[in-house]
């Protein structure tokens, strides 16, 4: 049987309210920063305590790991996209620092649509799920392309000195291809730019859309819970 929680005082209800509201806006803000490539004021919303982000085809583990992609990796792409882009315009960005010109070329948009937002009864945790219509415009060696990018996002949140942080990530990718082309043939633009790094552990966590897609809920839905050791882990 789901796990159903004792009836809550008007505080508690108060409370509630306020921590989805805050968690909601953590998720806004996500959207708005990587648009803007902000990864680093968008990761100072991050905890510390051991985070971990899963992806497709591998897990990255622990404060460093995780931050080695989602920060260090995104900020030498970008640097090396606007290389790419002085070199093509030179007369409009040729003299122009990194910073005048972060990220001109691209625009990664995700919408964060159809929120799932739990709030343990104990409101030491919570846990989230978006799905993700996501349209980007990436900077390669000939200029910028546009692609489709879906998927589904799925984040433990956890309260540190009363502020929510995200804990652990989920983001599997469904749809991720060039605009215009059959979303379940079509492959994405081979990688330029900085090297990847490497997930601390490798491992096939879900298929996206094409031939060997199978429509499964992954990952679970958010589900009441009372406190975060009566509940799984994205």
């Amino acid at each position: 049987m789901a796990y159903k929680h004792p009836p809550m005082d008007v505080l508690h209800m108060a409370d509630v309210v306020e921590d989805t509201t805050a968690i909601a806006n953590i998720m806004g803000r996500y959207t708005f920063l990587t648009c803007y490539r902000q990864y680093d004021r968008q990761f100072q919303e991050w905890s510390k305590n051991e985070p971990t982000l899963t992806l497709n085809d591998g897990k990255y583990i622990g404060y460093e790991a995780v931050k080695g992609f989602f920060v260090d990796y995104n900020n030498e792409q970008t640097k090396w996209a606007n290389e790419i882009m002085r070199g093509l315009y030179p007369e409009e960005l040729g003299g122009k620092s990194d910073e005048e010109i972060w990220a001109v070329g691209s625009n990664t948009v995700l919408n964060f649509t159809t929120p799932i937002i739990e709030v343990a009864f104990d409101g030491q945790t919570a846990k989230g799920m978006w799905y993700i219509y996501g349209s980007t415009t990436e900077v390669y060696s000939k200029g910028p392309k546009a692609a489709w990018n879906f998927g589904r996002c799925a984040v433990d949140f956890i309260k540190e000195d009363g502020q929510w942080k995200i804990w652990h990530m989920t983001m599997f990718t469904d749809i991720q291809c060039p605009v215009g082309k059959n979303w379940g043939t079509a492959s994405m633009y081979e990688h330029e730019g900085a090297a990847i790094p490497a997930p601390t552990e490798t491992a096939r966590n879900y298929v996206g859309f094409g031939e060997d897609f199978l429509s499964l809920v992954a990952p679970d839905l958010p589900e009441p819970y009372d406190t975060f050791a009566n509940t799984f882990s994205y």
